[in-house]
């Protein structure tokens, strides 16, 4: 019950080492997922080719996030929901 209500707390890496060949030429409008600790992490490129390093997982029950590209929105399953790429709903 505790779980469901509040936002999880669990233990990240202060940060995470990846070798820039293999995410930055990743198209715009896309992620690339990678391993952020024990969790999933998203390497992301926006249709500016700004890029970003993000949690994968959502703040409320820890479901992987996806990105449709399509919608160019992040889509949480458990929630059937989506966020716009700036993080609004």
């Amino acid at each position: 019950m505790c779980k469901f209500a509040f936002p999880t707390l669990g233990k990240e890496p202060d940060f995470v080492i990846l070798k820039a060949m293999d995410y930055l030429d990743i198209p715009v409008n896309s992620v690339k997922p990678f391993p952020w600790g024990g969790k999933l992490g998203l390497f992301f490129k926006n249709t500016k080719g700004d890029t970003l390093a993000l949690k994968g997982v959502c703040t409320h029950m820890e479901c992987n996030i996806t990105y449709k590209p399509e919608a160019m929105k992040f889509y949480c399953a458990c929630h059937k929901g989506g966020l716009m790429k700036e993080g609004k709903i």
